[in-house]
């Protein structure tokens, strides 16, 4: 069944402390979404899922969905002081140009 969460993001020093403490590294390339007493993530099977976000496009002055990052991994589900990392496809624009469009169709 499909089903949505709503998330906060956190700020990048505190998803890197908190990864720190396993020796896990998130990079420049990667952010956390979540929320610090767990209860709220995505969980196994989700990963490549979006996170998007409502902004308002000023040129049609209406709100449209916006991938601001694609669900990557954590540590276990909704567990407390951890929280969901994402991939930032910002940080990815190039590598995913050059993917999806090597090949004409």
């Amino acid at each position: 069944i499909l089903q949505q969460a709503k998330v906060p993001l956190v700020k990048q020093e505190k998803c890197i402390t908190a990864y720190n403490q396993l020796n896990l590294k998130v990079t420049p390339q990667m952010f956390c979404a979540g929320y610090e007493n767990g209860k709220v993530d995505a969980c196994e099977g989700d990963s490549g899922g979006p996170l998007v976000c409502k902004v308002t496009d000023i040129k049609r002055n209406e709100e449209v969905w916006y991938l601001y990052g694609t669900i990557s991994w954590g540590v276990g589900c909704a567990r407390k002081g951890f929280y969901g990392v994402l991939a930032n496809p910002k940080t990815m624009r190039s590598w995913i140009d050059s993917v999806a469009f090597k090949k004409k169709f």
